[in-house]
């Protein structure tokens, strides 16, 4: 069985010309794209850590498959995803990872570091069925 585990780590990449984006190049008029939904990491920490809540509420099928959650957590596939359309003025105009404090939170984060505002329509916010199912177990609230 593979052991999940939560923390963090800080790495220094080293690229040269213009082959990187950071948080503070979005610009005005930008769209956001989210690549993987909010609560990845809340959802799959909850289900490796209680996976008998969602045993209980929906079975052990739905308990097992919600592990799976955790391991979607990281943003190695995601940026070459990202950039694979260009990058700066012909694409990608910046990055952030969502996983500390959540979606909102990466958004605040970003319109800060660049210096604009931003313009969020809740309702595009696609939520992964099955991220939504193990929220629903553990929280009243999903705002």
């Amino acid at each position: 069985m593979r052991i999940p585990y939560a923390g963090r780590s800080h790495n220094d990449w080293v690229t040269s010309g213009k082959h990187f984006v950071t948080s503070q190049m979005a610009m005005e008029g930008d769209k956001n794209i989210v690549t993987k939904g909010p609560a990845i990491e809340t959802a799959g920490i909850l289900s490796v850590l209680f996976p008998q809540v969602l045993e209980e509420m929906y079975g052990g099928k739905f308990a097992r498959e919600a592990q799976e959650i955790f391991w979607m957590q990281s943003v190695v596939e995601d940026a070459p995803t990202a950039t694979s359309v260009g990058l700066r003025s012909n694409g990608a105009t910046a990055m952030h990872d969502a996983t500390e404090y959540g979606l909102w939170r990466a958004l605040i984060e970003a319109a800060d570091a660049s210096n604009v505002g931003m313009r969020i329509y809740k309702e595009k916010i696609v939520v992964d069925e099955k991220v939504l199912k193990v929220c629903k177990a553990f929280s009243d609230s999903l705002e």
